[in-house]
Parts: C-alpha cells; sequence; structure tokens
C-alpha cells in the first residue's frame, strides 16, 4: 500500500503527533510519504530520519506530484490539506482514493477562511471515499452541517503506553530543580497559549482559589507549560502583575518531552472552550495522572471516572474540582491514576488505534 499523507504543518500539535504515532507503529508493508503544505520543522526532520520521505509542497506543484506519485490513498489532516485533497478529487476522479481526517469538534471564534474552507467541504463530503472524525462529538458536529459520507467513522487518538507510563520520583526532581517544598501540590497544564485554551480564565479561577484555600496539605502551585507560556506573554503578566500569589504560577513555555513533566504534576488540567480529542488528557492519563478537565469533545468519554468534569467556562465548578483534587486522599488520588491508565491501556493503545486506521486502508483501497 502507497498511502501518502497531507497536512497542513509537522509542529507539535495534537494531529500532527497522531500522524507520526501512527506512521511509526504501521507494518513495513505500508509505504508512506508526507506532503507538508507549510514550511518544514524539526518534526519533518524526525520522520525523514525514520526513512519517511517528507515532501514540502504547494498548492501549484501538489497535483503535479500526486499525478506523478500515482498513490493508493491520499489521507488529508487539518483545514487546508482536506481542502487541497478535495480538489485533487475533482481533478483525478476514481483514479485516486482519498480519506478526509477532521480533527476539530466545533468551530468557535473561528475566521472568515476558516469558516469558508468549512462551507465548501461541506460540498464535497460525498465525494471522498472516506471521512475519519477523532471524536464522536466532531463527528455529530459536522454532520448536523450537512457533512455526508457513507463511509463515516470515528478512530480516536492512540497513544504510546510504552513512552508515557507513570514515572513517580520526577516530582521530587522538579521540586528540588524549582526549589520548590517537598510537599507541593502540584496542578499542571500542557496547552499553547490560545484563547480557546482558556487559560487567562482558568489563571483568574486559579488566584480566588489560591486567595480562599488552606493549605493544609502543603502549597499549591500551577505549572504551565505550552508555545507562549512564560513570562513574556503581556497578557499573563497583566493578570499576575502585582499580586501576592504570582510566585505560585510557573511558565515554562513549549516542551517536548512532555512524557517526563506529566508524572510531576498531581493533577493535570485541561480547561479549553472547544475540543474533539485531546492528546493531553490521554498522555497524563498514561502516566497515571487523573485530570480537571471541562467537559468538551469527547473528553467524558476519554476520563470515564478518573479524573474531575466541570461544565464549559465555569469558574465556580473549576473552585470546587481543586478543592476537591487537593483534599483528596494520597490513596485516591492514585487510585484514579491507575484507572485512567487502565482506560488508555484498554480502549486506546496507539497499536489498536493504528491498527483501526489499516483496516479503514484495507477496506478503502480493496486489499
Amino acid at each position: 500500500m502507497k498511502i501518502i499523507h497531507v497536512i497542513d504543518t509537522l509542529g507539535f500539535g495534537g494531529a500532527e503527533s497522531m500522524l507520526i504515532n501512527t506512521i511509526e507503529k504501521s507494518p513495513g508493508i505500508i509505504h508512506y510519504k508526507v506532503f507538508i503544505l507549510g514550511k518544514n520543522t524539526p518534526r519533518a526532520e524526525y520522520l525523514s530520519n525514520l526513512g519517511v520521505s517528507v515532501e514540502r509542497v504547494t498548492w501549484f506543484n501538489f497535483f503535479f506530484k500526486i499525478y506523478r506519485e500515482k498513490p493508493d490513498l491520499l489521507m488529508g489532516w487539518l483545514f487546508k490539506s482536506t481542502l487541497i485533497c478535495a480538489l485533487a478529487k475533482q481533478i483525478f476522479g476514481h483514479r485516486i482514493k482519498i480519506v478526509w481526517n477532521i480533527r476539530y469538534s466545533s468551530f468557535p471564534n473561528s475566521d472568515v477562511k476558516s469558516r469558508l474552507i468549512v462551507q465548501i467541504l461541506k460540498i464535497f463530503s460525498s465525494t471522498v471515499e472516506a471521512i475519519v472524525y477523532n471524536s464522536f462529538v466532531g463527528r455529530r458536529h459536522h454532520e448536523s452541517l450537512g457533512y455526508k459520507n457513507k463511509n463515516s467513522i470515528v478512530i480516536g487518538n492512540g497513544f504510546d503506553i510504552e513512552k508515557y507510563q507513570p514515572q513517580p520520583h520526577l516530582k521530587q526532581e522538579f521540586l528540588m530543580n524549582k526549589e520548590l517544598e517537598k510537599n507541593s501540590f502540584i496542578f499542571g497544564m500542557v496547552a499553547r497559549y490560545d484563547k480557546l485554551k482558556n487559560q487567562k480564565n482558568f489563571i483568574l479561577a486559579a488566584l480566588e482559589f489560591l486567595d480562599n484555600i488552606k493549605e493544609t496539605k502543603g502549597p499549591i502551585y500551577f505549572v504551565f507549560a505550552g508555545k507562549e507560556m512564560n513570562w513574556q506573554n503581556q497578557e499573563l503578566i497583566k493578570i499576575l502583575d502585582g499580586h501576592p500569589k504570582s510566585y505560585r504560577f510557573l511558565f515554562l513555555d513549549a516542551q517536548n518531552r512532555t512524557q517526563f513533566l506529566y508524572p510531576c504534576f498531581d493533577i493535570n488540567c485541561l480547561y479549553s472552550l472547544t475540543e474533539g480529542f485531546p492528546n493531553v488528557i490521554g498522555e497524563s492519563m498514561c502516566c497515571g495522572i487523573p485530570s480537571i478537565a471541562s467537559d468538551v469533545g469527547d473528553v467524558k468519554r476519554l476520563m470515564e471516572n478518573s479524573g474531575w468534569l466541570v461544565s464549559l467556562d465555569s469558574k465556580s465548578e473549576l473552585i470546587t474540582a481543586f478543592t476537591k483534587a487537593y483534599y483528596a486522599n494520597t490513596s485516591d488520588l492514585r487510585e484514579l491514576g491507575e484507572q485512567a491508565r487502565k482506560n488508555i491501556c484498554e480502549n486506546y493503545s496507539i497499536e489498536k488505534i493504528t491498527n483501526d486506521y489499516i483496516h479503514l486502508f484495507e477496506m478503502i483501497i480493496g486489499k
């Protein structure tokens, strides 16, 4: 099988991680190439080192390259890539098989161009061989907009349970490196700075929580990792500047090796306004870390009973969840973490998810 993946960029987002993980875990009988519409990145080089051909393409040479390569199947990820694959279907017709991989659950605050692409894709949705959604919420939302395809399927994200696993010793190393008290309680968040990730409101809730909590179990810290999550971010400085508890917030900026960061948390947090199937929840669950998360996308389905769900953008529920997590017994937190890892190992290992993709490819190609 010769499969070409087309993606907007190869940054450090969830879609990019899923693409790379799927390629890594696939058997040798599948020959992959990756076309990138954006600029090359270190992750593109990483794929090249695995022996995968990675090419940067433009809207002008893409169709010629597809004609030259004659792949068995073309899969488009993210907005621009699904659009260009839809156009390829119109040009090449039955000579090329197309699968879309849609990673969005909804489109709040999206720009005019993105909304236009959504409408164009709706028109072409019945012409491609299959549409993969990474969440049930995303599938329902797109179908409510008019997306129609007889081979629509939900394939969740998969997680490397060997790479992401419990490493309890890392927390004490982290506390020592940051010169924090040994009995510190860490709420962590891994997400790039973005309005949809809702960090500003999360921090405002955290400040109110810190102002009112009795820290009987040890001092509380909030640790953030992600692009633009640093002290150069003026919007963050405006919130925290002059507050007596501002030193309780640590900003680590983007971190590439998050498998060594999640185990440093007592609780992983997600307060997004929208998500499909968030990798950061699954990865932390692999590491045996329970989560507090907003009830968006397929978060509830993913977490099951291994953490605290809060209503969308509800500050009061978030503060209540902070309080419950902080005062929870150590044994109860450990049990939640064990349940979290079990959920991932049984339902969302990268091996299982990769097999789901391979079965889809075989069905579409007819092998």
